[in-house]
């Protein structure tokens, strides 16, 4: 099955795609997802999701400070400037505000300043090795492949330096969609390909994987409800 890459600016430019009929298969985060599905009115739907290193299907949202901080717990920040990451994102922003709120603590009043600081991992991690943020916000798939460990493992910034305080419930991997409206046998052979394209093709594997997942696995809209959830119950706060 001949396959066309096509690099897209950000999760606006993916639904417009979809909508247009530009593209067949996309790659996801879950809070993008679900919007990509509210807002093409159920357009699209999950195939496949990725397992992390170890072979887990899932990932966390977590909250890091500098190891030399005296901040142990998220209490401990009240009043204290932190990032988030994008606004779309689910575990710098979507997931972290919802789950701090069933605990009693409302982001938007609790910390003492808070931006958005991009979906780059790099800005978030160097945005509190600087200084500029007391904590900030990122994503948790394994003890190797994380915000923290991924910007460490360019060089970037030295290892140890961060320290993570707050790690969220298990969230939904990040996924590939199709077009709800494709023929079920290609959507069928699209999720075979993904599925065996370890084996079958490994330069075209690390360009899908990008070394920071082991493989694919079938999903279904009801592996994403949690996370639709998240979306309704923030925008329903974000309204008050």
């Amino acid at each position: 099955m001949p396959v066309r890459l096509q690099q897209v600016t950000d999760y606006a430019a993916v639904i417009e795609a979809l909508r247009n009929k530009q593209v067949d298969l996309v790659r996801l985060g879950p809070a993008g997802y679900v919007t990509a599905y509210n807002v093409t009115q159920g357009g699209v739907q999950p195939l496949v999701a990725e397992l992390d290193v170890n072979g887990n299907f899932g990932y966390h949202s977590i909250l890091f400070v500098r190891s030399d901080s005296p901040w142990q717990k998220v209490e401990d920040l009240k009043g204290k400037s932190v990032a988030f990451g994008d606004p779309a994102s689910t575990s710098s922003y979507q997931a972290p505000v919802y789950f701090l709120r069933q605990n009693g603590i409302e982001a938007k009043s609790f910390f003492g300043r808070t931006a958005f600081v991009g979906g780059q991992e790099a800005v978030q991690v160097t945005s509190v090795l600087n200084g500029t943020y007391d904590a900030a916000f990122g994503g948790f798939r394994s003890e190797t492949s994380n915000t923290i460990s991924d910007v460490e493992n360019t060089g970037v910034v030295p290892k140890g330096k961060l320290h993570i305080i707050w790690r969220s419930p298990t969230l939904p991997s990040s996924l590939w969609a199709v077009r709800s409206d494709l023929n079920e046998d290609v959507k069928n052979q699209l999720a075979s390909l993904l599925i065996g394209l370890k084996t079958d093709d490994s330069k075209l594997w690390t360009v899908f994987a990008g070394g920071k997942v082991s493989g694919f696995r079938r999903v279904t809209q009801s592996d994403y409800e949690g996370v639709a959830k998240i979306l309704k119950a923030n925008e329903t706060d974000r309204r008050k």
